[in-house]
């Protein structure tokens, strides 16, 4: 019996023993809507499952960031009225443990693809009455696997333009990085929202460029796919020989996760082989091919001083596009001059000729080009220069070679756009790597390890985070606290602490900007991350102080102004204050049940 009760006694002490580990851990650690920018997919689905945030918190964030930052951007044309249920619905799935792989992630979708229920306009006031009465495949594909359809995004009328992306219902989305430029078309709407963090992911269309030159003037990874690799089933075609669904995602594995779930024939389910085959050390000896108007045209852009002329490229342009080939080459890859392989003529001719898919002479010619040179991938740059100012956009600065309308869009290859970073303005611009039919693996793959070698994802200043409602509430509560209690129940520390924390918050608040003109304008420059992340944690110190226990009973005056328990306390904080009971609570049960079985087991002897 004696050997029995010491085991009950160290149960006791280990249990104590997390209590108190869990009490100290630092609780202003809050999960904040800074936390939301940028996160990946996998970051939010880990958010998620441990329980400091929701679909429907997620959800709400976005909508909230469309409806301040969007009447300037214009990006999204319709919302889904039922996004808040889907959203609610994916939270009680997650309950339930019936989540899919994009369970509760929010997604938005160009307006040439069907959504149940709501207008496919395809960019034009024409369809602004025409409602889908049956969801795209790739949008039943999604809904199985949980995800939360967002809204339609603006495009170019009838996806026409690659230039900008004005649609007759919305007018002009304009550029996330300066808002004078255009965004390049024709899923401009889809690329900048995305960029914006407007949505966790977004799906294009292509025709020629449609995914990749918005996804280049927006710091994304756009994919098109091998074509016949993502269904037709529910998309407006253009040309049904090219057109092809694809993702824009500011990650590379979003990219991966994106393409795993809407690829496959109508009425499967994506298999996950694409996310599953990513390589890290696919750089290690990958030959990378560049043809003779790559990077400039008409020219050798290793060999030969670039010429005067509209399409040399600029400087900023030509520092990114030396700094990205340089990170393949410390990667170990090798760069191969593929153009006695891969003539320019040919391309062009087979482009103009415009049969697309069809042209099965014109892929099986590049598909050996790839087999003489031995390369894995084919590397250009579809700009020249940065994107054109919005007023006068007449795609000057595309590099005439065309290979991004006639290259992979005509020989059904997959064309993968890749972030090369920012210009000392802070403008973007992407690289293209088009790989063989069938190969988007290794496209996917590139992207990830090229990604993790990268730091060159840059969120727009335009649209930084909005304040938190938690925090707002929070720190009312704390206001009000402070005014209503007496002075000696608080430390002068933890008061200069709430000074601190406030002061901080309002700061915050002071930066965010306004419209004006159609322009945001700050009063200090915006805020970023680490500024928004800071007013957090100070209020929760802050919060910590004032809600220590006090050595002293407290005054009746503060007894009665103090809130009801954990009121206006941010759900994530609120789960961390609370786990020391939960663990007390537990050990309490584990030690009352281990007691009353060993004396209903002594009873029994005797």
């Amino acid at each position: 019996m004696k050997r029995q009760f010491l085991v009950v006694l160290a149960l006791l002490f280990l249990l104590s023993v997390l209590a108190v580990g869990a009490s100290a851990v630092e609780q202003e650690a809050l999960f904040t809507t800074a936390d939301l920018m940028d996160a990946t997919v996998a970051e939010l689905l880990a958010a998620m499952e441990c329980g400091v945030l929701t679909s429907k918190r997620l959800t709400q964030m976005y909508l909230d960031r469309i409806a301040v930052y969007d009447p300037l951007l214009q990006t999204v044309i319709s919302l889904n009225e039922n996004a808040l249920d889907e959203a609610r619905a994916a939270d009680l799935r997650r309950e339930k443990g019936t989540a899919g792989r994009l369970n509760g992630i929010p997604i938005l979708v160009k307006d040439n693809i069907d959504v149940d229920g709501m207008v496919t306009s395809d960019g034009s006031i024409y369809y602004r009455n025409d409602v889908a009465d049956s969801d795209a495949e790739v949008i039943r594909r999604l809904r199985a696997e949980g995800a939360v359809i967002l809204g339609k995004t603006n495009m170019a009328e009838h996806a026409v333009s690659g230039t900008t992306s004005f649609s007759t219902i919305l007018g002009d989305t304009r550029n996330a990085y300066d808002p004078a430029r255009t965004p390049a078309g024709s899923s401009g709407g889809s690329a900048v929202a995305v960029t914006c963090n407007f949505a966790a992911l977004a799906l294009g269309t292509d025709t020629c460029s449609s995914i990749r030159r918005p996804a280049s003037f927006a710091n994304l990874y756009g994919l098109r796919p091998s074509f016949g690799t993502v269904s037709q089933t529910g998309q407006v075609l253009l040309n049904r020989e090219k057109d092809t669904i694809g993702p824009l995602c500011r990650s590379a594995e979003d990219l991966a996760l994106l393409l795993d779930v809407i690829a496959g024939e109508d009425g499967a389910r994506g298999d996950g082989h694409y996310t599953d085959s990513l390589d890290a050390d696919v750089l290690s000896g990958l030959r990378i091919g560049y043809l003779s108007s790559s990077f400039g045209w008409g020219y050798d852009y290793f060999e030969d001083e670039a010429p005067e002329g509209n399409y040399v490229l600029s400087d900023g342009a030509d520092a990114l596009v030396r700094q990205t080939l340089s990170v393949f080459l410390e990667a170990g890859a090798q760069l191969v001059d593929v153009s006695e392989y891969l003539s320019d003529g040919v391309i062009f001719a087979y482009g103009q000729d415009g049969q697309g898919y069809a042209s099965e002479q014109f892929r099986q010619y590049v598909m050996a080009a790839f087999a003489e040179a031995g390369v894995d991938v084919i590397a250009y740059v579809s700009q020249v220069d940065f994107a054109e100012p919005l007023e006068t956009a007449t795609g000057r600065y595309d590099n005439p070679a065309g290979y991004i309308c006639d290259l992979a869009p005509v020989a059904g290859l997959p064309d993968l756009c890749l972030p090369m970073g920012l210009s000392a303005d802070g403008l973007p611009l992407g690289m293209d790597l088009v790989a063989e039919y069938g190969n988007d693996a290794l496209l996917l793959s590139i992207a990830c390890a090229y990604e993790a070698r990268t730091d060159v994802r840059v969120q727009p200043t335009t649209t930084p985070a909005l304040p938190d409602a938690a925090l707002a509430e929070l720190a009312a509560e704390l206001t009000e606290r402070t005014q209503a209690a007496l002075a000696e129940e608080y430390t002068e520390e933890s008061l200069a602490q709430l000074a601190a924390a406030l002061e901080a918050l309002e700061a915050m608040r002071m930066e965010m900007p306004t419209i004006e003109d159609g322009f945001p304008k700050y009063s200090k420059g915006g805020v970023d991350a680490a500024t928004y992340q800071t007013a957090a944690q100070e209020l929760a110190a802050a919060y910590d102080a004032l809600t220590a226990p006090q050595p002293t009973e407290a005054p009746a005056a503060a007894e009665a102004a103090a809130p009801e328990e954990n009121k206006g306390v941010p759900t994530a904080y609120d789960a961390q204050s609370r786990l020391p009971l939960i663990l007390g609570f537990c050990g309490l049960l584990a030690a009352a049940a281990l007691v009353t079985w060993m004396i209903c087991r002594s009873v029994r002897r005797k």
